[in-house]
């Protein structure tokens, strides 16, 4: 992990959200309650991308997780955002299943 950059110490102060970055992309997550976890956004530098860094990031996250007695992971993809489809499949590469959907937004989970 790199030093925090500005964006993520506003995030961590302002939303009480987590940040893990790298030099080759980040994770932007938050617990929302003792057993889950959400991963709000994973980057990947353009580069970087099919390097496995966005499972590292994830692995990263669900480590902390545990040892924090969380027993769920989150995330989402909205139907609207560019490259959703993308999105979906990197999901599912990971192990996460779709448990919800609404509007435009599909909710998948993953045990860990």
């Amino acid at each position: 992990m790199v030093k925090m950059s500005m964006f993520a110490e506003f995030y961590q102060e302002y939303c009480g959200d987590e940040v893990m970055e790298t030099t080759k992309g980040f994770v932007h997550y938050r617990y929302l309650n003792e057993k889950q976890v959400y991963i709000i956004n994973i980057y990947v530098r353009q580069e970087y991308r099919r390097s496995k860094e966005a499972s590292i990031l994830a692995d990263a996250v669900c480590d902390e997780a545990k040892n924090r007695g969380c027993s769920e992971v989150l995330g989402t993809v909205s139907l609207k955002a560019s490259h959703s489809d993308a999105s979906m499949k990197v999901l599912a590469g990971y192990g996460m299943k779709a448990i919800h959907a609404h509007d435009d937004v599909i909710t998948y989970s993953k045990e860990i």
